[in-house]
């Protein structure tokens, strides 16, 4: 079978790109400002590639995003390859035609792979619509961190800090599976950046056994006495300490596979100098991260 190749880019910041085999119909969304939307890829013979817009419709959209799990059966049409860069690679899939009731994206009918009348100007995409109470962290450095924002009706709103404790934040932690019960409070907005937009939760009060951050009590819907300067956010313990002697991380990158390499020292993250940093030296990180199969490098 073919194996994905490591690349690396040595430069002032020393980031660099780990690849992994991929299973046949996997789809992964790229580019996107958040997990629910991006350039939609799929995975044939383990390579990653793009999608033909042609005939893209929110039928096709809704598959994508049911088979990610990213909404409950909904699914908002993004047709333009700018709104998420375009791709690179090829192109597999052309005039996908889903009914709608498939699992998979590589289920729906579509072209003989790799046969299609396209380029990556015409990049297919889409933003999944998240339901009501689903969380996400913005503005952080890594994904255990950021400004706390909450979906309500379709939109999503951020929360005030008035009252915000280590107990709303653990409820926040855990829902998002980004802790192992520990959460760390942040109180300022400019830790992470202020929001725009609603500010749909004040006066949230857990008692630390909710499930959801809108389970916990809280004022009715969009009733505060706040404004962006107030936004609530988080910082999620990945484990009962901060990071253990060793661990690494991949921070900035577009997708998980690649990033600048952090590593932990006496529970603190920090970087890594590039001085003769070179392909065997990223060959250990990704073999380390679980990031790729060992393959020529």
């Amino acid at each position: 079978p073919l194996l994905s190749t490591t690349t690396v880019t040595i430069d002032d910041n020393r980031e660099r790109e780990c690849y992994k085999p991929c299973v046949d119909g996997d789809l992964r969304l790229v580019g996107g400002n958040t997990e629910y939307e991006g350039r939609v890829e799929v995975c044939v013979s383990q390579e990653w590639s793009t999608v033909c817009r042609d005939g893209w419709d929110i039928t096709d959209a809704t598959v994508v995003c049911n088979q990610l799990r990213l909404s409950n059966n909904t699914g908002y049409l993004v047709r333009y390859a700018y709104d998420y860069g375009i791709g690179r690679g090829p192109i597999f899939l052309n005039d996908v035609d889903c009914s709608g009731d498939e699992e998979r994206l590589i289920d729906c009918e579509h072209n003989e792979i790799s046969v299609r009348d396209c380029d990556h100007f015409q990049d297919a995409g889409v933003y999944c619509s998240p339901t009501n109470g689903d969380l996400r962290l913005v503005g952080g450095d890594t994904e255990y961190e950021g400004r706390v924002e909450v979906c309500v009706s379709r939109e999503w709103g951020t929360v005030c800090d008035d009252g915000w404790d280590i107990t709303d934040a653990r409820v926040v932690c855990n829902q998002l599976r980004l802790s192992n019960n520990t959460g760390y409070l942040v109180r300022h907005a400019y830790d992470y950046g202020i929001g725009r937009g609603p500010i749909f939760l004040d006066d949230v009060d857990c008692s630390g056994d909710e499930e959801r951050l809108i389970d916990c009590e809280h004022n009715e819907i969009s009733v505060h006495n706040c404004n962006h300067y107030h936004d609530a956010g988080v910082y999620c313990s990945p484990r009962d300490k901060s990071c253990v002697d060793g661990d690494l991380r991949l921070v900035g990158g577009d997708t998980e596979y690649e990033g600048r390499v952090e590593v932990c020292v006496s529970q603190e993250w920090g970087t890594v100098c590039d001085d003769g940093w070179d392909i065997t030296d990223a060959r250990v990180v990704c073999n380390q991260l679980r990031l790729s199969n060992n393959s020529k490098n």
